[in-house]
């Protein structure tokens, strides 16, 4: 996926912070697409953590939101350089 793809779904969970069907497809697709180690680096310049730890905040009783955010942001923290930026992000208050 190209970076306009990766911004676009960054966009629509900045856009639709509340619809969490909007949400769990976005958060898939981002966990999917951080399965390529080419693409993390597009998803964290583009802010795709922020995005992932707000719905994990906003929806802390959604478990298909936590799940979804768990998996992309393992997925994200494969890079060692990214695992602390992740950690220091506020996501270990929404997982405890």
């Amino acid at each position: 996926m190209m970076s306009g793809g990766i911004e676009c779904v960054i966009n629509a969970m900045r856009k639709h912070p509340d619809n969490t069907q909007i949400l769990v497809v976005a958060g898939s697709v981002l966990t999917n697409v951080a399965a390529k180690p080419t693409c993390i680096d597009l998803i964290m310049a583009s802010g795709g953590v922020a995005c992932l730890v707000d719905a994990m905040h906003r929806h802390t009783h959604v478990r298909e939101v936590q799940a979804m955010a768990c998996q992309a942001l393992y997925n994200l923290s494969t890079k060692p350089d990214y695992a602390v930026q992740i950690a220091e992000s506020g996501v270990c208050v929404c997982v405890v």
